[in-house]
């Protein structure tokens, strides 16, 4: 089973009145999520597995697949090495499963708009480019 985690420290998300969010650094885009991709994208913190983003999110595991899926195409997400596939393995031949998903849900599928009206002015601003080393970071581009 696939573990994700945000994509940091190019990628943060806030809440505004109860919107999220999300910006990415690298791209100069931001993402305005509903609620039901808030609870997903809330749950990913520290990476969690599809089928607890599922259960959280009160949506089946397909649906925050497809969801995670687009997320990950963003570069808003990447995948984490999944450090217990052996103990789920072991727990699953032994006849014990992780909680399903609930079968309906009373709130919309997790959706995101994206928004690159502002990427050439977040690009420029090079406040993104701090790092260990200081202020101004330049970027390095590639030479042929």
């Amino acid at each position: 089973m696939s573990t994700y985690e945000i994509n940091t420290p190019t990628v943060i998300s806030e809440v505004f009145a109860g919107e999220t969010v999300v910006l990415d650094f690298d791209t100069g885009r931001y993402y305005s999520f509903n609620p039901s991709a808030t609870k997903v994208w809330d749950a990913l913190d520290g990476g969690t597995r599809v089928d607890a983003l599922a259960c959280a999110a009160g949506v089946d595991t397909e649906t925050v697949r497809d969801f995670l899926s687009r997320l990950h195409g963003e570069g808003l997400v990447r995948r984490k090495d999944d450090e217990c596939a052996e103990t789920r393995v072991a727990a699953e031949q032994a006849g014990t499963r992780a909680p399903s998903p609930p079968p309906a849900f009373d709130s919309p599928l997790p959706a995101f708009e994206r928004f690159d009206d502002l990427e050439n002015l977040l690009l420029l601003d090079p406040i993104h480019d701090v790092s260990a080393e200081g202020w101004p970071k330049t970027r390095e581009v590639a030479k042929d």
